[in-house]
Order: C-alpha cells, then sequence, then structure tokens
C-alpha cells in the first residue's frame, strides 16, 4: 500500500507542476466549474453531505458493512490554476456491523454478531489537481477526534465488553486517496478511500473474541459537495 501512496503522490506532484505552463489556456473551463473570478486568488466554502461504508482491519468479520454519515463543511484556496488546498470539517460515522456462522456445543450453529461504531469530528487537509474541469483527484491526511464508541457482542453466551479495558484511541490520523467529479454549477460528487495510520485500537484493547491485531480503520467515503463564494 505504502508504493501505491508514493506513486499516487509522484503523479499528483507531476500535475501541479505541469498546471502553471497552461493556466491561460485552462482559466475560462474552470471558470464555468467553480464560482471564480477572472484573476484573484479565492478563498471558495462549501457544504458537504455524504455518507461512509467502512470496515474495521484486522477483525474477524472482512468487509465493508457499516454506513454512516459524513458531512460537514469545506473551505478552498487555490494555489495555482489547476491546483487546490482545501480545509474540511467533518462529523464522520465509522466501524463495522459483523456477521460469522459460528458452532456452539450449546446451540449448534449460529450466527454470531458483532458491533462497533465509532462516531469522529475529523479535520482532512487536503491537495486537489485538476486533470480536466470536470474532475480533479486528491490527495491528503485527516486528523480524528473520537466524541464515541458503542460495543456490543451478540453471541450463544451473553459478552460484557467493558469500555475502561477495551476501548479505542481518542486521536486518529488517516491518509485520504480519491477524486471529485463536476456535476453541475457548483455541485461535486466526490469518491474517496480512506485509511488509519495509526492504530485505531491496540491488540491490549481488543476483546479478544472480535480480533487478532491492532484495528485500523478503513473506508470509502461518497459526498456531494456544493460550492458557494
Amino acid at each position: 500500500m505504502r508504493r501505491y501512496f508514493l506513486c499516487f503522490l509522484f503523479l499528483i506532484c507531476t500535475i501541479a507542476a505541469s498546471a502553471q505552463d497552461d493556466e491561460d489556456h485552462s482559466e475560462r473551463p474552470l471558470r464555468d466549474a467553480l464560482p471564480l473570478n477572472a484573476n484573484d486568488n479565492p478563498f471558495i466554502g462549501g457544504v458537504l453531505l455524504g455518507g461512509n461504508i467502512s470496515s474495521i482491519i484486522n477483525d474477524y468479520y472482512p468487509r465493508y458493512s457499516r454506513v454512516g454519515v459524513n458531512a460537514g463543511l469545506t473551505v478552498y484556496t487555490r494555489i495555482r490554476n489547476r491546483t487546490w488546498f482545501s480545509i474540511e470539517l467533518l462529523y464522520s460515522q465509522k466501524g463495522c456491523i459483523g456477521v460469522r456462522e459460528v458452532a456452539s456445543y450449546a446451540t449448534g450453529s449460529f450466527f454470531e454478531k458483532y458491533h462497533l461504531r465509532l462516531d469522529y469530528v475529523e479535520m482532512p487537509i487536503l491537495l486537489h489537481a485538476f486533470v480536466k474541469p470536470l474532475y480533479h483527484i486528491t490527495i491528503g491526511a485527516s486528523y480524528s477526534y473520537l466524541l464515541s464508541e458503542k460495543e456490543t457482542l451478540f453471541s450463544d453466551q451473553p459478552y460484557v465488553i467493558d469500555p475502561l479495558k477495551y476501548y479505542s484511541r481518542k486521536m486518529g490520523v488517516d491518509y485520504i486517496l480519491g477524486g471529485g467529479l463536476h456535476l453541475g454549477k457548483k455541485i461535486y460528487l466526490n469518491i474517496r478511500y480512506q485509511r488509519s495510520l495509526l492504530p485505531v485500537r491496540d491488540l491490549a484493547h481488543v476483546y479478544p473474541i472480535v480480533g487478532y491485531g491492532n484495528f485500523y480503520n478503513s473506508c470509502i467515503a461518497m459526498q456531494l459537495m456544493y460550492m458557494v463564494r
């Protein structure tokens, strides 16, 4: 994954470096796609509304299963004509909803269910390269703070997961790769992949029968973005 990340970073830097060569040629199309003035270096605000499809890496339920909210505000500023920098403030729901079939001496085969809900405030810091006026590539990092978490396990016997012993970190850092598509005047669709760089939960704080290593968030986010001046 690190190799792909470095290749993507090189691509972004190449696009950003070449953007200055044809600013005059691409200024008009970008003004049509975004609410820009002709010669300024504007700050543009936006509203984001969308959702996450998330999972936990190193649990026993390896698939994208929890759907949550991803919504907030963003501010863009232009570095060069085709290169933009943005900061977002988001409310983001992550975690997992896992189901697996297990065998029990008491009940026979049954479906065990595990729920982990993580509610964050996030601040993504992103670089956007407009390959064409209609779409752009995004790379960056997100800093998050855990507002709340809820963990439950439904199995063949009652399990009480002690939140004082099994808990997640309050602070987190993720990397983000993605892109955006211009749908209409001032409206974009953003699609991103986001993964924790630091463990969300250390193995010592993972309930033994639900995971086998440090927990990491993995998330696919889709947002509608409405841009305003």
